[in-house]
Formats: structure tokens, C-alpha cells, sequence
């Protein structure tokens, strides 16, 4: 049993590594949507760019189904991915610069 233990315990030392990568790469994508922000405030854009949340939302599934992942899961954390990069950018925090 303490070799199960071992191995359950190194799994889970896998997926905390993982973890803090996923935060990490999420923290980058809200400081580019956030940059990308202050850019279409100068030049007086929309925020929201429905085609390309689209476009982005069915490229995401249909990756998901080639690795055998829940597409619905996918979507979903995209969907709130997405929410939180359009208060990035209505709100941004960087200059043009």
C-alpha cells in the first residue's frame, strides 16, 4: 500500500506543477488582453469581437476532440476565460507604450 501511496503522491506532485503552469499562462493572457485593451481604446473599437469569440470557441472544441476532452467542459472555462479578458480590456491597466 505505502508504494500506491508513493505513486498517488507523485502524481499529484505532476498535476500541482501543472496547476501553477495553467495560472501562470492564464496571468499572461490577461496582461495581453489587457494591452490589447488600451489599444482598441485608442483606436475607439468595440471591446467585444463576436466573430473572433466564435472563431476562437469552435477552434478550442474541436481541439478538444481530437485530445479526447470534454468539449462542453472546454467551452465553458473558455466562455469565463473570455468574460474576464473583456473587463481586462474595457478597464486596462497598461499604456499603449
Amino acid at each position: 500500500m505505502p508504494d500506491k501511496i508513493n505513486e498517488i503522491e507523485k502524481f499529484r506532485a505532476q498535476i500541482d506543477i501543472i496547476d501553477q503552469t495553467i495560472l501562470e499562462l492564464i496571468g499572461k493572457r490577461y496582461n495581453l488582453s489587457n494591452r490589447i485593451g488600451a489599444v482598441k481604446q485608442n483606436m475607439k473599437l468595440k471591446i467585444i469581437n463576436s466573430s473572433r469569440e466564435k472563431e476562437l470557441l469552435n477552434n478550442l472544441k474541436e481541439k478538444a476532440r481530437q485530445l479526447n476532452l470534454n468539449e462542453k467542459l472546454v467551452e465553458d472555462l473558455w466562455i469565463k476565460i473570455i468574460s474576464e479578458s473583456r473587463k481586462a480590456q474595457k478597464y486596462p491597466k497598461v499604456s499603449n507604450g
